[in-house]
């Protein structure tokens, strides 16, 4: 029979720890300036492959009882060895504001891949727009791809402002990255990558007019190449901007505006990546049915109107809603729903015959989208309100005085509400929207594609 004590290596590396601090057995001695540890080579090369390799390579000759190296005190601090040999024997390490830009040089140059990631994702903590440029600086220094990664998400809700100061490798590193985009209020906006372009043509004006910086036919190519240009949706956008900055002059950007092709999605494919927020990994998620009696006509399909026919890049821009005030126990019902589009294309949701008491209507500002949906329902649809990523309440709208409960219902944080589908009933009185059902538009990229569709927030609902 086989037994397995499970605290013998915690035990063991306690004991070890404690023979290091009784200057027991050790057999290693490292230097750094005026700063002396003593180790024991098993335990520091079982944390770090530099160290055994270190250990390894030293000849015999130069091999002794207790054997010294140094270690250059420019690449690693002094304080900051002793921290890491702790945490060879302990698997603990103290990291705070004061030693971790410190910890992860030691960390990257002596290949402790734990305490390097642990690092980053410290330093990700404290991304704010006082310390942005400083950390891109520092990431571009080291390769750090998790706090890049994370600057990058960061600063897409602050783009404009943050970036002009980046020398031309920092600014390249960061528009190049999969996860940057443009957003407002944590929501991609309209049309991302030509606002990254638009940032390009800011960064080549600033820095030769206002720093008289002077770039050569490379320089742009460089930052051009890190556009997706065929995730553009707005043509006219482009030859604006070729127009507007004579600097830049690529010839496959003449040829697309002299063709004028009906869709971008052949333009300037390459191998780069599409974004994490590409126009390619936009997906529709149907939500609930906001109904008690319609669960059947959804799923056979009857009696419904609206659909996905607007395209999948278009987004809400005016929404009205037509409200009857004579429904069941007297209680406003909603008759008609009509949605305005950002491409001038409008769908109404509703009956054809209808008859309305009141009527409200909400424009959405540019960038701006519906995030999450409240509905009081029943046999009607009572009353509805609309939160937006610019924190604006809209409603309620309908019977405000009803004591049904809200339901609500919203997707994942950078999803917003594109189009819906509505059942229809009639009554004595009037034809009206028996039921609800909104659809999502949310980013289904290669990392969360299995699991987007779970992305409702079901336990959100306020009583």
């Amino acid at each position: 029979m086989e037994v397995k004590d499970e605290n013998y290596f915690k035990a063991a590396f306690t004991k070890m720890h404690k023979y290091l601090q009784d200057d027991l057995f050790y057999d290693v001695t490292l230097r750094c300036g005026t700063t002396i540890i003593k180790g024991h080579k098993l335990v520091l090369s079982s944390l770090s492959d530099y160290f055994k390799n270190m250990f390894l390579y030293k000849t015999k000759e130069e091999q002794d009882e207790s054997e010294e190296y140094s270690l250059d005190k420019n690449i690693i601090k002094p304080h900051v060895i002793e921290f890491m040999v702790n945490f060879a024997y302990t698997g603990r390490i103290l990291i705070d504001d004061s030693n971790v830009q410190d910890l992860l040089i030691a960390a990257n140059f002596l290949q402790v891949d734990f305490v390097s990631l642990e690092c980053e994702r410290f330093m990700v903590k404290k991304i704010d727009k006082e310390n942005v440029i400083s950390l891109i600086k520092f990431g571009c220094r080291f390769n750090l791809s998790v706090l890049l990664d994370a600057i990058c998400m960061f600063a897409s809700n602050y783009f404009h402002e943050l970036f002009l100061e980046l020398s031309l490798t920092e600014f390249e590193s960061i528009i190049d990255n999969y996860n940057f985009t443009v957003m407002k209020n944590n929501i991609p906006v309209y049309d991302p990558e030509i606002s990254i372009l638009k940032l390009v043509g800011e960064y080549f004006n600033h820095k030769t007019l206002e720093k008289q910086d002077q770039f050569d036919n490379s320089d742009v190519n460089t930052l051009l190449n890190t556009i997706r240009f065929h995730d553009i949706l707005d043509l006219d956008d482009l030859k604006e901007f070729v127009e507007k900055h004579s600097v830049i002059n690529v010839p496959d950007i003449s040829i697309l505006l002299m063709n004028r092709p009906k869709t971008m999605s052949n333009v300037r494919k390459s191998d780069q990546k599409y974004r994490k927020y590409s126009n390619n990994f936009k997906t529709f998620i149907k939500g609930r049915q906001f109904s008690d009696r319609c669960t059947g006509a959804y799923n056979a399909g009857k009696s419904t109107s609206g659909s996905h026919s607007i395209s999948i890049n278009d987004r809400p821009k005016k929404v009205k809603l037509f409200f009857v005030g004579s429904g069941f126990n007297h209680h406003s019902t909603l008759v008609r729903i009509s949605i305005l589009y950002k491409s001038g294309e409008s769908v109404t949701h509703g009956p054809e015959c209808y008859n309305s008491d009141v009527e409200h209507e909400f424009d959405l500002e540019d960038d701006e989208v519906i995030t999450k949906v409240f509905v009081k329902y029943r046999s009607f649809i009572f009353t509805l309100k609309f939160f937006t990523n610019y924190g604006r309440m809209l409603g309620p709208f309908g019977d405000v005085y009803s004591s049904f409960p809200w339901r609500s219902e919203s997707c994942s944080s950078t999803s917003y509400l594109h189009s819906c589908v509505s059942i229809h009933g009639r009554n004595n009185e009037t034809d009206y929207i028996e039921g609800l059902k909104f659809s999502w538009l949310t980013y289904c990229t290669e990392q969360n594609c299995r699991t987007c569709s779970e992305g409702f927030d079901r336990n959100d609902d306020k009583y």
